[in-house]
């Protein structure tokens, strides 16, 4: 057990911290509270091996756990992952001892005063399971003088002093039955059944029959927003007893009488009894719970009496078993194809067992087979912590960023919930086709919390965007005509005397800036006596905040480096990291100049050869390694320089037998870079082609270099027209994402050029489509 060496972290005598490794590998760091005055006990649990900003609420429960608030803690990491807030982990605080004991209050005044200094630095907090939002403010504020106990997150952000002001949406009304605070738990549950369904089975939208069992928040706003997105109707609702209605259940009806009653005295306002009138009540519709009937045998009875498409458990945690799913599938399911089966998962870590009359935690072995069940008996679900992660990307976006106070900014945050939701469903999709819906959220996740570790560790290296790429020529005439009859740039010639790299001199040097925001210069020297296998792109250049981490950690993993010396376009030296396998060379540089005093280079410029480029290039879109082991190199690529991998790409372009794959794609997202990305290529066969573009290289290398344009069509009639030579007699469109693509031969600038154009459909970051990338690995043949 390790103890974090955190300056800022002061722990009074009765916390203690250690560090611990999660049933899935990854670390979180314990702080372990004894009270001074009772037996409480408490814990902290926040994602990583260090501890950092990181968001959860806090419960308190006489039977408590350290591995109940892991579980907790482990799912909250998972929902952080949802919401496009990098910069906060999940966390979750949990206090063993009994919520109705009158000391209550004054133990968890204890906690927070014990704990000031986690909650200062780290933690940021908030009600759950018997505890209230109100009385921990109020707890925070007198005890360590600050109004909300979320204020580290606020911190983090730079907005400790805009508190009042970010709070003001959470309360807003965003109809008659629910504010913002209540209404994104259930707007987030039914736009992650939207998008399951879409993938799964489109025309069951607007059609599906769903059974949800509790009646509280979740289950309340959840069946609103079913309605609301026109996904289906409700035909079932359970909590202490039930309702089932096969033609529809009228839920806004069931609000309206809720919303009357809630100030009835000895109601619980939560529970779908409360909701329904004197005549349903009376109905056969009703489902009465016996005297004596336990919570599994009541949901084991009522799911047994029902029919439907989906099922959405919205209460209590463990209460999917291995009964109830034999039970859904049996006959719930029973008339749905095997493409119309859905759990929607409103309650947290919902995969249980039933043991000695109570609901018990699964061990991931008994959640996986438990998985594989319902998979192969065509039920698809979403993990519970995209389903229910609407209320923690609604405080992520509200801690962190300032939203008007309009009426009409709830309809603003919901959208910007919705975007967080369906982008990471989205992406996560692209993860392993092989893999279910639920395996894929986690796989993705699980990648997404190692890189983040990885990041806390190293922080980021600091390296914040590729600065430029070096290539070599032998003859610079060649690519600087390219450049200036066909894409807005400006060029500036290097003076012979000065015309080195690396301490490489060059007979001839030019640096090209081209005209769209913030993309990589590109620099060409000349060398006559370079072997054509040595021209082309040689080093990729990386701007760098901190020169003296980037060395001590290129030391820690032993990357053998040397010195860069200074040159005309950088006032500084850096650091250069030889090739060896990886397709190029590194050199990492501190300060160097950037787009904006461009203009003071005191080079020669030359100009364009035409005022109307052929290319209307709107930036560097992404570019492309050839090497031979892409494993290694991504790995290179992730834990030395920052890159993200986004997704793997296994294809047969045409040399491995039926159901194999020749081709390996990585592909990684820039350092600091929503939109660039490096895809790292091997063959995977000897006939592949890569394979063979390899070996006539004699090394890994630079294939191409993708620019996005706005018109592809007529950049293609202009080559054409120059005589410009393509490897395609037409462009490569997919129709439904609507990205099109083509390559320029590497004739000119010694790599390939790729165009590619973009819809809004294909333009988030990292989309490819297998055809278009068959068609285009298919154009290489001719090369070798």
């Amino acid at each position: 057990m390790a103890t974090p060496s955190i300056q800022s972290f002061s722990p009074s005598e009765f916390v203690t911290v250690k560090s611990i490794t999660y049933d899935n590998g990854l670390p979180f760091t314990i702080f372990e509270w004894k009270d001074c005055e009772t037996n409480a006990i408490g814990w902290i649990a926040i994602d990583g091996s260090q501890p950092r900003t990181a968001g959860g609420g806090l419960f308190m429960s006489s039977s408590a756990t350290l591995m109940e608030v892991c579980d907790i803690a482990n799912t909250m990491s998972n929902k952080m992952c949802v919401s496009r807030i990098s910069t906060v982990r999940g966390a979750k605080g949990g206090i063993r001892f009994d919520h109705t004991d009158p000391r209550a209050q004054e133990v968890l005044r204890r906690f927070f005063r014990d704990n000031k200094s986690v909650l200062l630095n780290y933690w940021g907090t908030g009600a759950d399971l018997n505890t209230d939002h109100h009385v921990i403010d109020v707890l925070f504020k007198e005890e360590i003088g600050i109004s909300t106990a979320l204020y580290s997150i606020y911190k983090a952000h730079g907005l400790e002093n805009e508190i009042n002001i970010l709070h003001k949406p959470l309360t807003m009304d965003v109809n008659e039955f629910f504010n913002l605070s209540e209404a994104s738990v259930g707007y987030g549950a039914a736009v992650s059944l939207f998008e399951l369904m879409k993938v799964r089975n489109p025309e069951l939208i607007g059609k599906a029959r769903v059974i949800i069992q509790g009646f509280g928040t979740v289950g309340s706003t959840f069946a609103y927003y079913l309605k609301e997105l026109g996904i289906g109707r409700v035909v079932g609702i359970m909590s202490i007893d039930g309702i089932y209605v096969d033609d529809n259940i009228d839920v806004l009806e069931l609000l309206r009488v809720r919303h009357a009653r809630r100030d009835e005295a000895g109601l619980d306002i939560k529970s779908v009894e409360a909701c329904l009138t004197p005549e349903q009540l009376a109905s056969s519709a009703y489902s009465k719970r016996d005297e004596n009937e336990n919570d599994q045998d009541y949901l084991l009875r009522f799911i047994k009496s029902t029919q439907a498409d989906v099922w959405a458990p919205c209460a209590g945690r463990y209460c999917l078993t291995a009964e109830i799913a034999s039970a859904l599938v049996e006959t719930t399911f029973a008339s749905s194809d095997d493409r119309s089966r859905f759990i929607l998962a409103g309650a947290n870590n919902v995969f249980g067992k039933w043991e000695e009359g109570q609901s018990k935690r699964t061990s991931p072995q008994e959640q996986a087979a438990l998985l594989g069940c319902l998979t192969d008996a065509g039920v698809q679900m979403l993990p519970e912590w995209v389903t229910n992660s609407g209320t923690s990307c609604l405080f992520m976006l509200t801690c962190t960023r300032q939203y008007s106070d309009e009426e009409s900014v709830t309809k603003v945050i919901l959208e910007d919930i919705r975007n967080d939701i369906t982008e990471f469903i989205q992406r996560a999709a692209l993860v392993d086709q092989t893999l279910n819906s639920y395996e894929c959220c986690s796989k993705y996740a699980q990648a997404i919390r190692q890189q983040r570790e990885l990041e806390g560790r190293r922080k980021d290296l600091v390296i914040s965007k590729i600065h430029h790429y070096h290539i070599v020529t032998q003859d610079l005439t060649v690519p600087l005509k390219f450049y200036q009859e066909n894409m807005a740039c400006e060029i500036k010639m290097i003076d012979g005397s000065n015309a080195s790299y690396n301490d490489r001199r060059f007979t001839r040097q030019c640096v090209i800036r081209f005209l769209t925001k913030e993309d990589p210069f590109l620099i060409i020297s000349e060398d006559p006596a370079s072997a054509i296998t040595d021209c082309g792109i040689d080093y990729l250049a990386f701007s760098a905040s901190d020169i003296d981490l980037v060395t001590d950690t290129l030391k820690q993993n032993f990357v053998s480096f040397d010195l860069v010396k200074s040159h005309p376009l950088w006032t500084v030296g850096g650091l250069n990291i030889p090739a060896e396998d990886r397709g190029y060379g590194f050199v990492i540089l501190e300060d160097a100049f950037d787009v904006t005093n461009f203009h003071d280079i005191s080079m020669k410029p030359l100009p364009p050869l035409s005022t109307e480029p052929a290319l209307a290039h709107t930036g560097i879109d992404h570019y492309t390694l050839i090497v031979d082991d892409a494993d290694k190199v991504k790995d290179f690529h992730v834990n030395i320089l920052g890159y993200k991998h986004i997704n793997t790409i296994r294809l047969n372009v045409g040399t491995a037998p039926e159901g194999e794959h020749d081709m390996l794609n990585h592909v990684m997202g820039v350092p600091n870079d929503h939109h660039r990305v490096l895809v790292i290529t091997s063959g995977l066969t000897e006939e592949s082609v890569f394979r063979k573009l390899l070996q006539k290289k004699g090394h890994g290398f630079v294939h191409h270099i993708a620019h996005q344009v706005e018109d592809i069509e007529g950049a293609f009639e202009k080559m054409k027209a120059s005589s410009y030579k393509l490897t395609m007699d037409q462009i490569k469109h997919d129709m439904i994402l609507g990205l099109k693509q083509i390559f320029i031969a590497d004739d000119y600038v010694h790599h390939f050029v790729e165009l590619v154009e973009r819809t809004e459909r294909s333009n988030l970051q990292g989309t490819f489509v297998d055809d278009n990338i068959t068609a285009l690995a298919q154009s290489m043949n001719r090369y070798v």
